[in-house]
């Protein structure tokens, strides 16, 4: 049967500091990834990625569930014949039926392949050292935006928000002329968006804001257009960088902090520093 159930593995964890705590030592040696039970032992903050995702994992759990039944229901079932060509097993050909799934999988990993290398690529930029020149038609006009906002104050900084019980990692954060504080997070996406950032983006940028507390801020968020991830062919691809303005930051902000709420309450853990 196939395996559509996520784990906690693609968690993230911060400490009181703000120090990610993504894995924790195995006995025996070497290290696995921080769970559940991991965070109850160390007072551990889940990552505001972590929060927004999990009524989809909740979702996908329930999907997977559903489709396994039924998977194994009409493979067991006596009234099933299947016209299968010469030397070809069934499960070869469920294999090839399930096979999009290989591909989404495939496309998703180099779509983040590409994410980190920009990350990485567009920390170093800003702070004017060498980066991979494959990433300068991406790097290059999201620096001198950002520059153009104001005094770049933060560069891929992690975080705790003890009050609310959250962490994370911004991006980057400039201090405008005027004092308003500017959220900036980079997105790369197959396809654009057109007026304004997702709405799950916008929690988790309205998210990133709250530990600023009574200060005025902002959030952008830099979509990067990305189309030939599934290849690893990203240089090739049509480049384009929108950045778009959260349009409201106060509504986004208690969206999530009602999911956060929801994910306290249904794991049964209140984390407090």
């Amino acid at each position: 049967m196939s395996n559509y159930l996520r784990t906690e593995e693609g968690s993230h964890w911060y400490d009181k500091h703000g120090n990610p705590v993504h894995e924790v030592p195995k006995k025996g040696g070497g290290f696995k990834p921080t769970t559940l039970a991991d965070a109850r032992k160390l007072i551990l903050f889940p990552s505001v990625s972590t929060v927004l995702k999990f009524p989809f994992d909740e979702k996908m759990n329930l999907v997977g569930y559903h489709v396994d039944q039924a998977l194994e229901a009409v493979l067991t079932s006596p009234q099933i014949h299947l016209d299968l060509p010469a030397g070809r097993t069934l499960k070869e050909f469920c294999d090839e039926i399930l096979i999009q799934r290989k591909d989404q999988r495939e496309e998703s990993d180099a779509a983040k392949e590409f994410g980190s290398l920009f990350h990485a690529c567009s920390a170093k930029g800003i702070v004017g050292e060498s980066y991979d020149e494959r990433m300068q038609p991406w790097v290059e006009p999201a620096i001198a935006y950002v520059k153009s906002l104001g005094r770049v104050i933060e560069v891929e900084k992690t975080f705790a928000d003890t009050r609310h019980g959250f962490g994370g990692t911004r991006d980057v954060v400039v201090e405008a002329p005027d004092g308003t504080i500017i959220i900036v997070d980079y997105k790369s996406t197959k396809r654009l968006p057109k007026d304004e950032p997702w709405s799950d983006h916008c929690k988790q940028v309205s998210a990133y804001g709250l530990p600023f507390g009574e200060r005025p801020v902002k959030g952008i968020v830099i979509y990067l257009l990305n189309d030939t991830a599934m290849k690893r062919q990203w240089w090739k691809t049509e480049v384009e960088i929108r950045p778009l303005e959260v349009p409201d930051m106060i509504q986004p902000a208690k969206a999530f902090l009602a999911l956060l709420d929801y994910w306290k309450i249904t794991k049964g853990y209140f984390p407090k520093a």
